[in-house]
């Protein structure tokens, strides 16, 4: 992974405990200049059809277009942000695991699925 090693949150352990808990549609809200690749190696989604990885929560002109693979749902977000709160298409979205650099957000007990 040296073609990575200035995305340093590849080695936060907010990715290893998504992982930990077999969480299979992962949701993303990160900068406009963070990679996404990484994330996919991380998760092994490009051999694994089973996990799937969509950016959520954009701030550009194609937040209007629809998931190319249909609807999503996901059981975790991963934030390079230092949101500890998210609302996802009526989903309420808390703070889980993570430190201000890498944090999982999952649906509150309260969410509305």
């Amino acid at each position: 992974m040296i073609i990575f090693s200035r995305c340093l949150y590849l080695a936060s352990p907010s990715l290893l405990y998504v992982q930990e808990r077999d969480c299979k549609n992962i949701g993303l809200v990160i900068g406009s200049d963070s990679w996404e690749y990484p994330f996919f190696e991380m998760f092994n989604a490009d051999l694994d059809r089973s996990i799937r990885i969509e950016h959520v929560l954009v701030e550009n002109f194609t937040n209007k277009l629809k998931y190319p693979l249909g609807n999503f749902s996901p059981c975790a977000i991963i934030s390079l942000s230092s949101q500890k709160k998210l609302n996802l298409e009526k989903t309420n979205f808390g703070f889980s695991y993570g430190n201000d650099d890498v944090n999982v957000l999952e649906p509150t007990p309260n969410s509305s699925k």
